[in-house]
Order: C-alpha cells, then sequence, then structure tokens
C-alpha cells in the first residue's frame, strides 16, 4: 500500500516541504533502501514493487547514481538508480 502524503499543509511530519520536490521515484522488487550512497552500507529496509518515495537529492557514485529518499513518514536513505523508476 502506499503511504498517504496529504498533510494540513506542505509540510510533511518530518518537517520537509513536499510542494518543493519535484521528482517521485517507485521501487522495483526487492529494493533495498540504506544508510548512505554505498551498496556496503547499512540496510535500513526493504520495499516491494511500487512503493513511493520523494526525491531530496542525489549523489553520483562511483557504483552509480543514488537517489536521496523520504517515504513522507519519517523513513530516509538511499536508493540506487536500478532499484527504482520515474515511471
Amino acid at each position: 500500500p502506499n503511504p498517504d502524503f496529504s498533510t494540513d499543509d506542505s509540510t510533511g511530519v518530518d518537517g520537509i516541504d513536499y510542494d518543493s520536490i519535484n521528482l517521485i521515484v517507485y521501487t522495483k522488487s526487492s529494493a533495498r533502501l540504506r544508510s548512505e550512497p554505498s551498496t556496503s552500507s547499512r540496510i535500513i529496509a526493504t520495499y516491494q514493487l511500487g512503493e513511493v518515495f520523494f526525491v531530496l537529492g542525489t549523489s553520483d557514485e562511483a557504483d552509480g547514481l543514488w537517489y536521496n529518499v523520504d517515504d513522507g513518514a519519517g523513513i530516509s536513505g538511499w536508493f540506487r538508480n536500478d532499484v527504482v523508476t520515474t515511471d
């Protein structure tokens, strides 16, 4: 199930202004959210197909492009670009 991002204003529960974010990514099957933009960093959680995340920023690392993301409910971390899609 996708989270409910609706709030009384544009600021989410974690203080992020979601109106200023213009990119959302959707997870592919078994996407691992990591604590840092590296496959050797700690896994925070694993998500199944279709979960929605707001992109807060990116980092271009030796092993690919990483998205710094937030789920709208206070969980944030990093996905490598091959486990998410913008479509």
